[in-house]
């Protein structure tokens, strides 16, 4: 899907493409066996086969999908590894929706995906349902206009594309094209479970793989880091893991950083804690906006202290 996605851009495909215990699709930067930093999308298999089943749509639902994650890496979103906000996810999705119409996916196809999954309301992360329909709208128009068509308002109603359409629909790779691995770079992602995410929305902001932390502690630094975030609108993440999977305790912070888009991507409010008692190894990956507000904290050599303590 990637490779067929971007024969559309002009460019290379130049992503690690792989599977990974994410909850669905994402757009990451990840350091190779040599410290080099690699565009990565990776995605939950069992995530697309089941985009393509509540869509009915086992093509172009799950492309569309694919187009929004690598909009994220051609508009440059994953290069400030600070975090997710509606305007990224809006032009993510405006990619995903003029790349769709080039491709030869009708409007109602392109948005598809997009109208079955997301929910009406708007979160501190994401927009509403409504919104980013509107921006997969605006793309694929953008897209019809540029080939100098004057029924673009009509055909945005159709169901298919008419073969005369300048370059022609296309039919897209299948969507279960096998991916191949590529030298240099890691096998295995960091795990980010379901199960296992800090979620921004009322969800968990705690993970403990090591059992260290008793249930009224989890419990209690939960809250904490729930309010934190809430009140101060800074936040942070705390990571208590088995195995950093052959990266550093601070890289393996910063990929959770960028993977689970902790904080905005505006102002860089987000923090992840890495503690990795079997490796013997702390780690903490800041934003920029929290890195500058550290800068000048009477308490920061003694927050440096704790992690090499740790």
């Amino acid at each position: 899907m990637v490779d067929h996605i971007m024969r559309f851009t002009g460019l290379p495909p130049n992503f690690v493409v792989g599977e990974a215990q994410v909850p669905n699709a994402v757009a990451t930067i990840l350091l190779d066996d040599r410290k080099v930093p690699q565009r990565v999308i990776a995605f939950n298999p069992r995530f697309i086969d089941a985009v393509g089943r509540a869509t009915n749509s086992t093509t172009w639902a799950p492309m569309s999908i694919m187009a929004h994650e690598i909009g994220h890496h051609l508009s440059g979103h994953t290069i400030t590894g600070t975090g997710s906000q509606p305007p990224i996810e809006l032009e993510a999705d405006k990619f995903s929706g003029f790349i769709l119409y080039r491709m030869g996916a009708p409007l109602l196809e392109a948005s598809r995906a997009i109208e079955t999954l997301v929910g009406p309301d708007d979160s501190a992360t994401h927009p509403g349902r409504d919104r980013r329909m509107a921006a997969i709208r605006e793309g694929w128009m953008d897209a019809c206009r540029q080939q100098g068509r004057a029924d673009c308002e009509t055909l945005a109603t159709a169901t298919t594309l008419p073969a005369t359409q300048p370059g022609g629909p296309t039919a897209p790779a299948p969507a279960d094209t096998p991916t191949v691995a590529q030298p240099g770079v890691p096998e295995r992602l960091p795990s980010a479970d379901p199960g296992n995410l800090p979620a921004k929305q009322g969800g968990r902001f705690v993970v403990d793989e090591s059992g260290l932390l008793g249930a009224d502690e989890r419990v209690r630094l939960e809250q904490q880091l729930f309010e934190h975030a809430r009140d101060h609108g800074v936040e942070i993440a705390l990571l208590l893991v088995r195995d950093l999977q052959g990266l550093s305790a601070e890289d393996f912070a910063w990929a959770m950083l960028r993977q689970m888009r902790i904080g905005k991507l505006d102002v860089g409010n987000g923090a992840v804690l890495v503690v990795a008692p079997e490796q013997n190894d702390a780690g903490v990956a800041m934003g920029p906006g929290v890195a500058l507000a550290m800068e000048g904290f009477e308490g920061a050599s003694r927050l440096q202290g704790w992690i090499e303590q740790a």
